[in-house]
Parts: C-alpha cells; structure tokens; sequence
C-alpha cells in the first residue's frame, strides 16, 4: 500500500488525520468506502483507548497522493520489502530498485543498506 507519511493535525475542533501514499485509490476504494471504513476504524481505536472525540469535535480523513514515489525514501523501503517478501533474489530486488530511483531526475544517489 506504500504509505509514506501520517500526520495528524488537533485543533478544538477538527482533528484531521492526512495519509501520505504513492496508491491513493487502494486505500480510498470504491466510491470511498475504503476511507469510510476507515475512518471508522479509527474512531473506534481512539474510543477503545479512552481519547475519544469530544462533542464538538469532528475527524477529517485526507489521503494525499505522492507524485514521485522513487524519490520518496519510505516508499522506495516498501518496494524492496515486496520484492523480498516474494521471495525474489535479493541482488536483482536491489538492482531493479535502483535502476528505478535514478531514473527519476530528482534524485541525485542512492544508498541502501
């Protein structure tokens, strides 16, 4: 699913939780019932821990799209993770992924570890 990035913004009113990933449309799903549930999902978690919403409070879901996900260091991290949990060989994961992230302009190097 490639999520990058969670933040989340609380003011007195809006708390809003903006998801950062390379594949919006995975997590939104048909006519947004993906977010729906969702965002369901997390208001039961926060009641379940005892930080529930307050009564003027309201939860915002925003799901951002990254636009360049190979200069993108977390989403590049995903990417190798897939290809080894496919059991694929790990100098060509490396190798491919690579080729990948500097076929992108904006990046200038790439180190992995």
């Amino acid at each position: 699913m490639y999520v990058s990035d969670i933040h989340i913004e609380r003011n007195e009113k809006v708390i809003r939780l903006i998801i950062k990933t390379s594949r919006p449309g995975i997590i939104i799903g048909r006519q947004g019932e993906g977010a729906q549930k969702l965002k369901s999902d997390v208001l039961s978690f926060m009641n379940k821990i005892g930080s529930g919403l307050a009564a003027n409070q309201e939860l915002k879901v925003d799901i951002e799209e990254i636009r360049s996900p190979e200069s993108n260091a977390a989403v590049v991290a995903y990417m190798i993770a897939e290809g080894l949990e496919k059991r694929l060989p790990f100098r060509r994961v490396m190798k491919q992924t690579i080729e990948k992230v500097m076929a992108n302009r904006d990046v200038k190097g790439v180190r992995i570890y």
